[in-house]
């Protein structure tokens, strides 16, 4: 037989469960039929709870944080120093990339110039917004974005949804006549007129 007092510990540790009132009449049930049979369960439960919890939060590995465990060697003058330059990591030649989009109802599509000269229609998208306008009355439009971590990070995201918002809220009227050109004669447009807009932005 087992002790009352286990048994009360257990059903203590199992009120705390917000499942608890839910099955409480089956619980209560069991263990007036089978005790046995009822701590059991609730003890297969806490071991299957405790592997989980070692299988997630496992036994840290040293190894990971031998750069802290082990300081440097103190430096010394005669050391040589070796200058890193920016161009070894960063081609500095190719300071930008040429993006795309299309509107598409609320939605813009963008991708890389490159994938679409590709793929043409097919080009896979690295960033797609959304704009929701059913509170334009308040003067609200809202937007989300979604962009291919593999070929954007969020600051590039936020870049690009950033000119969107320069070039066709049509406050600007040097970007807007880069678009029409753009659009509508397209022989007669420049890419470098494009990268000195975006040199010449300033904050306001």
């Amino acid at each position: 037989m087992t002790s009352p007092t286990k048994r009360n510990k257990v059903v203590d540790q199992l009120q705390k469960n917000p499942y608890f009132e839910k099955y409480a009449d089956r619980i209560a049930a069991l263990q007036k039929t089978s005790p046995e049979e009822f701590l059991e369960r609730l003890e297969k439960q806490n071991k299957n709870k405790e592997e989980e919890k070692k299988k997630k939060f496992g036994s840290v590995d040293t190894r990971q944080f031998s750069s802290v465990l082990n300081p440097k060697k103190a430096l010394t003058d005669d050391i040589p120093v070796d200058d890193k330059k920016l161009d070894t990591i960063f081609k500095l030649d190719l300071g930008y990339e040429f993006i795309m989009c299309q509107c598409y109802g609320q939605t813009v599509h963008f991708t890389p110039l490159l994938a679409f000269q590709v793929h043409k229609e097919n080009a896979p998208e690295c960033l797609t917004m959304i704009h929701y306008t059913e509170l334009r009355s308040k003067g609200i439009v809202l937007m989300r974005g979604e962009y291919d971590k593999n070929v954007l990070n969020g600051q590039e995201a936020q870049c690009l949804a950033n000119q969107f918002q320069m070039y066709f809220s049509g406050k600007d009227q040097a970007k807007l006549q880069l678009l029409e050109t753009f659009n509508k004669k397209p022989d007669s447009f420049k890419h470098m007129d494009l990268i000195a807009e975006l040199e010449n932005i300033t904050l306001v």
